[in-house]
């Protein structure tokens, strides 16, 4: 089993907890030439995505880096972002969700974020797939990057709130459910 580690700002230690998770064993490692804020492993422990911050190197943006060979995991491919924010990576690997909050997050109180997806079946030439604006309360994306569901004003009645749960396959399907209801 593959278990990422971040210890110094700009460099990811791969370690293998296969022999005991109590005491993993340091393996491999990789320069980043940025800070990372958040990491995802694929099922298959051959593929870690990290969202890196920006810095006088580099933009914020999404890193591919191959685990397959745990000694000697190796950068991929590399798609600059506006800014960083909370990312969802399916089982698979082939697909990153992202949410950008475009505006400071307020309680109960709608703001700006942009949800989107990103191919990584090439992965080293990440690519946008669909991108889309929501002004919401919170978002929430699922772990496997299926879905992703977000709170708002009720359309039919602006003092309720709604919860607004999209797919993430092609044909965007959405179900929602108004404040008090449930499926």
């Amino acid at each position: 089993m593959l278990k990422v580690q971040f210890f110094i700002a700009s460099v990811i230690y791969v370690t293998s907890i296969i022999t005991s998770a109590a005491t993993p064993a340091f393996v491999g490692s990789v320069k980043l030439g940025a800070p990372p804020t958040i990491g995802r492993a694929s099922a298959d422990g051959k593929r870690f995505v990290v969202m890196l911050q920006n810095n006088e190197q580099r933009p914020s943006g999404l890193q591919v880096i191959d685990t397959s060979e745990l000694e000697h995991p190796r950068l991929m491919g590399f798609l600059a972002l506006a800014q960083y924010g909370e990312m969802a990576l399916a089982s698979d690997g082939k697909i990153a969700l992202i949410n950008i909050q475009t505006e400071k997050e307020m309680f109960d109180k709608e703001t700006g974020h942009e949800v989107f997806a990103i191919d990584l079946s090439d992965p080293y030439k990440p690519k946008e797939l669909w991108r889309k604006k929501i002004i919401a309360r919170k978002v929430i994306l699922s772990t496997e990057a299926n879905a992703f569901a977000f709170s708002r004003h009720s359309a039919n009645k602006p003092e309720k709130w709604e919860t607004v749960v999209a797919s993430t396959n092609r044909e965007q399907s959405t179900k929602i459910v108004e404040e008090g209801k449930y499926f």
